[in-house]
């Protein structure tokens, strides 16, 4: 049986890292971030609990329009989207449980959580065609607000992480959905 558990724990940080690690490349969530997830009132997770092991997390924060567009640098995208606004930061379901529904699982229990006058957006990695939240932005009726070419580019390139698709050079963009 699997169960969503709301706030991530400190025991959880470390199985939290080595799930982002096979999702995102080696280094790209670190153990401040989820440090900071934990112990912030900015942050909101929840956790996926399988006979006691976590196999997949949800974090969301709260933003503003004004951050969006301080992210994406463009005001004709954002000029509708409105408040209370929330961000769905990261989806991770371990691969042996993925299309099964939970990540649904996930996202409909933070929706829930929130007031329903509430909007949200989601900042996807776009590699080829390939949108890795596509099929959870349709089932959510996220619409697409944007695409932006090589959003990742700078962050990629400094190496901090081992993206899982980086080659000789950044190949994601960014689509930026919202609700």
């Amino acid at each position: 049986m699997v169960r969503v558990v709301q706030n991530i724990s400190e025991e959880d940080i470390f199985n939290l890292i080595n799930l982002s690690n096979q999702n995102f490349g080696d280094g790209y969530l670190t153990f401040e971030y989820f440090k900071e997830v934990k112990d912030s009132e900015k942050y909101y997770s929840w956790k996926l609990v399988s006979a006691n092991e976590v196999i997949g997390f949800l974090v969301v924060y709260k933003t503003s329009p004004y951050e969006v567009e301080e992210k994406i640098k463009d005001i004709e995208v954002v000029k509708n989207i409105m408040s209370p606004l929330y961000c769905i930061d990261t989806i991770v379901v371990k691969t042996t449980f993925k299309r099964k529904g939970f990540g649904k699982q996930l996202i409909n229990r933070a929706i829930n959580s929130f007031e329903k006058s509430s909007h949200y957006v989601m900042y996807a990695w776009q590699h080829g065609e390939k949108i890795n939240i596509q099929r959870i932005a349709k089932c959510f009726q996220f619409n697409k607000l944007l695409f932006y070419k090589g959003y990742w580019e700078e962050e990629c390139m400094k190496g901090d992480f081992r993206c899982p698709a980086k080659k000789d050079s950044c190949v994601c963009s960014m689509v930026l959905y919202y609700r």
